[in-house]
Parts: structure tokens; sequence; C-alpha cells
């Protein structure tokens, strides 16, 4: 047994899943359930942090989405000012002759 896993409990758990940190909190009853794998609670616990975990990458994934979509949508919108720039100078260099 290391040091970093001395102080693996359930409350540990408990407070990094309620910290915002679901990954670690699921390392704790990962490891808890391999020594005590008969805690039908540590594995009850495990599977709803494993949910937030899901969650949470879903709530990620969704910003990215969108973050992605505001870009395509402003990329397309200086492409069409960058044609008609060109098109206007055109016109201008065109009247000029």
């Amino acid at each position: 047994m290391s040091d970093k896993t001395l102080f693996f409990t359930r409350t540990m758990a408990r407070v990094h899943a309620s910290q915002g940190n679901p990954e670690k909190a699921a390392e704790i009853y990962r490891y808890l359930l391999d020594k005590t794998p008969g805690q039908a609670e540590l594995a009850v616990e495990l599977a709803a942090v494993e949910e937030q975990m899901v969650q949470e990458t879903h709530g990620r994934l969704a910003g990215l989405f969108e973050a992605w979509f505001d870009l395509a949508f402003t990329y397309n919108r200086l492409k069409k000012l960058k044609t008609l720039q060109t098109r206007d100078k055109g016109k201008l260099h065109g009247r000029h002759k």
C-alpha cells in the first residue's frame, strides 16, 4: 500500500465528488471496491460519480460544439466580407481608368 492510497476512504471519495473532482472520487471508489469487492454501497456511489463525469463531459462537449459553430459562422461571414471587399476594390480601380 502506498502513502497515496493510505488515506483512500469513502469519506475522501465523497469529498472529492462534492468538490467537483469526480475523477479522483472514482479512483478512490475503484480502489476501495478492489479491496472490499462485496460493498454494494461503494458500487452505487461509484456509479453515481461516473454518471456525474458523463454529464460533465456532455456539458463540455456542448460548449465546445457551440464555440465551434460560432467560429464557423464567423469564418463564413469574414469570407463573404473579403469577397465583397475584393469585388469593390475591382470596381474602384475600374472607375479610375
